[in-house]
């Protein structure tokens, strides 16, 4: 059926054949990467990106050429499952491709990859026009250890794009880098509340003491998911520094952040806590 004259029989054809685990339905799919329509071609690339086969790599790379972006973005897609280095040069090069939705696959695919050269590839991406690109590129970056790369995380915290700012918080705290620690400080100041939730989440993650003092005087943000945050943070560092803050957040007029405040001053052995427990035991509200 993958060479029926009608494309729509076709292009349900190839469809098909992505769903089913066999040599021969990847060899199908490679050759349906040259049908004349570009549907056809498009499930083509998004079939062999569900089968994971790495066979099919060098006709995928040859995909990210496709003359039709829908059939791009697919072969970009499949990268998501088939964690090919060789791909690497080809996603990159897609970055400057006209469609941002090809931008965006090609971003995410190469934060898929844990490679070096991938991470070169998605920093570039962090000055696209589009914010799409440039959060899935943030995103992404969290994988990723290498100076550069905590760097150019630190510089989006400033990004004129509210989602990037919090991607580039959220991946900061997956690197756990203690070098990122006063920008994410000073995040804690941002405009957003969902960015001042995640710096705070990514200082829990990251688990430096001296961000103990910052943590704290972010316990009077008027958001309570963010207090809330910033609690469990504190809990997190398990050090004496974060005591005062977490006794301070029993009285705080969220019922959630202070039932957040004692479960994590039960995991400090220190007699300051402990009194601060028990006349927590005489809270009624």
């Amino acid at each position: 059926a993958t060479k029926d004259a009608n494309s729509d029989v076709r292009r349900e054809a190839t469809d098909a054949l992505g769903q089913i685990q066999s040599a021969a339905a990847v060899d199908a799919l490679i050759e349906a990467l040259k049908d004349p329509n570009g549907g056809v071609r498009r499930e083509a690339a998004d079939g062999l990106g569900d089968l994971g086969d790495p066979r099919a790599t060098t006709a995928l790379i040859e995909a990210l050429s496709d003359p039709s972006s829908d059939v791009r973005r697919e072969a970009a897609d499949s990268f998501d499952e088939i964690h090919d280095p060789r791909a690497i040069p080809a996603l990159i090069g897609l970055l400057d491709d006209p469609s941002r939705e090809v931008r965006r696959e090609a971003a995410d695919a190469l934060g898929e990859m844990n490679d070096p050269a991938a991470a070169e590839g998605l920093v570039l991406a962090l000055g696209d026009e589009s914010a799409a690109v440039r959060r899935e590129a943030a995103d992404a970056l969290g994988e990723f250890r290498a100076p550069e790369s905590i760097q150019a995380l630190i510089l989006a915290l400033k990004d004129d794009s509210r989602e990037v700012r919090r991607e580039a918080a959220d991946a900061l705290g997956e690197t756990e880098a203690i070098a990122a620690v006063p920008a994410l400080l000073e995040a804690l100041k941002d405009e957003s509340s969902e960015v001042r939730r995640e710096a705070a989440d990514a200082l829990g993650m990251i688990e430096d003491p001296s961000a103990a003092d910052g943590l704290i005087q972010a316990l009077n943000d008027p958001s309570r998911e963010v207090r809330r945050e910033v609690v469990d943070a504190l809990g997190s560092m398990e050090d004496p520094a974060a005591i005062p803050g977490l006794i301070a957040a029993l009285k705080d007029e969220s019922r959630e952040v202070r039932r957040e405040a004692a479960d994590e001053l039960g995991n400090f052995q220190d007699s300051q806590a402990v009194s601060a427990l028990i006349e927590a035991l005489g809270d009624e509200s």
